[in-house]
């Protein structure tokens, strides 16, 4: 049961920060979207972590493992958002209206 708090809750915190970050204006199909975005991506960075930079030979889901493992997965989830919030606000397109312009002209 531990086991799928630790994966399946992450994603879940990421997904409830983002959307309060774009002030709830999601709808419950782009939440779904949202969600198993988060899930894939804190979950495979998570193991890859623990892989690659922790140095852990196999990842068996003990209790103190487990520990690990949502704690790391709930620092990504608060973090991932902020960045992608930080990226949508230096990437923001700005679309001019064109219609305007042309009935001023004519």
């Amino acid at each position: 049961m531990f086991n799928f708090i630790a994966i399946f809750a992450p994603a879940m915190v990421a997904t409830a920060f983002f959307d309060h970050m774009r002030n709830n204006k999601l709808s419950i199909r782009q939440l779904f979207y949202v969600y198993t975005a988060f899930l894939i991506f804190i979950n495979i960075a998570s193991y890859a972590l623990f892989l690659f930079v922790f140095h852990y030979r196999r990842l068996t889901f003990s209790d103190v493992f487990c520990l690990k493992f949502l704690g790391l997965g709930t620092a990504l989830a608060i973090i991932l958002p902020v960045i992608i919030g930080l990226v949508n606000i230096k990437l923001s397109i700005r679309v001019k209206d064109y219609d305007t312009k042309k009935t001023k002209n004519n």
